[in-house]
């Protein structure tokens, strides 16, 4: 078998879940996710903390659930497309689909911080 022949086989068989690129992106997109979910509940569920959320979400102030949970919602959403995306990518490109994931990953890194900026300075 050629090359070219062991590569298609591989890319149809769907192994975008077996990559361990994947697998370990994936991880560290789910911890960061699960990191800033429960940040954000402890925040407003046990220290019953009344905090703004930033100006680019008050468009969402009729919606008081949304609105208090707008930055992990957000992260979550993205996250969700990025993978989505990067699952249908895998078969053209591998880089594109490492890309997006880690592209994920770091937003929900950068989400977090935002959160624990909000419980130092509230």
């Amino acid at each position: 078998m050629s090359k070219d022949q062991i590569k298609e086989i591989e890319y149809s068989r769907g192994v975008f879940w077996k990559d361990k690129v994947v697998q370990i992106t994936f991880l560290f997109l789910l911890v960061f996710l699960v990191a800033s979910w429960v940040l954000w509940v402890v925040m407003y569920r046990q220290l019953n903390v009344v905090m703004g959320v930033p100006e680019y979400f008050n468009f969402l102030q009729f919606n008081q659930m949304v609105y208090k949970y707008a930055l992990p919602i957000f992260g979550s959403i993205v996250a969700f497309f990025h993978l989505l995306i990067a699952f249908f990518a895998y078969s053209r490109e591998r880089l594109v689909s490492y890309f997006l994931i880690g592209g994920a990953a770091f937003l929900e890194v950068l989400i977090l911080i935002t959160v624990i900026y909000y419980m130092a300075f509230v």
